[in-house]
């Protein structure tokens, strides 16, 4: 998946997948080269996921501060 197309993943579909990615490296047995590609993918998505929070607290700070003044 490109930089691109990781900016207009929701943050329910990239939670998803990084749940799906820690699963399968849970519970499978996995060649070493797919696990570290995997974790790689799984940190993007942590990143992201960890992105989209931090732009929903700041929205609801504003807001919140915003119905204060009101």
């Amino acid at each position: 998946m490109t930089d691109q197309n990781l900016e207009n993943l929701e943050f329910e579909d990239a939670l998803k997948e990084l749940e799906e990615i820690a699963s399968s490296l849970e519970h499978r047995e996995t060649r070493l080269k797919v696990a570290m590609e995997a974790l790689e993918r799984g940190k993007i998505l942590f990143d992201l996921c960890s992105k989209r929070l931090e732009e929903a607290e700041n929205k609801l700070k504003v807001f919140a501060q915003n119905s204060e003044k009101n």
